[in-house]
């Protein structure tokens, strides 16, 4: 799955867990939608890895947690959505 450039797992509320390390894995992947899904848990630290990553959805999860310092770290990031999750704190200045 190293040139895996798209994933779109949305609008799956049965899907339930966290965001699997593996995921960082996927260094060729450009857009992640995880949106309407039953995931919970933190954004995995394996996820800096995502060099080539310019869209992120994961709205309407149940993930917690704060939001990572190192999404200021991938260039590529056009857009980040977190709304209507448990994520709290405040936004790093990094981004």
């Amino acid at each position: 799955f190293g040139s895996l450039t798209y994933l779109s797992l949305s609008n799956n509320p049965g899907l339930v867990g966290t965001i699997p390390d593996e995921f960082g894995d996927l260094t060729a992947l450009k857009w992640m939608h995880l949106s309407n899904t039953g995931i919970t848990g933190t954004i995995p630290r394996q996820l800096e890895g995502l060099a080539a990553l310019d869209s992120l959805d994961l709205s309407l999860t149940g993930l917690s947690g704060s939001i990572p310092k190192y999404f200021g770290d991938l260039r590529a990031l056009e857009g980040i959505s977190l709304s209507n999750t448990n994520i709290n704190g405040t936004i790093p200045k990094e981004l």
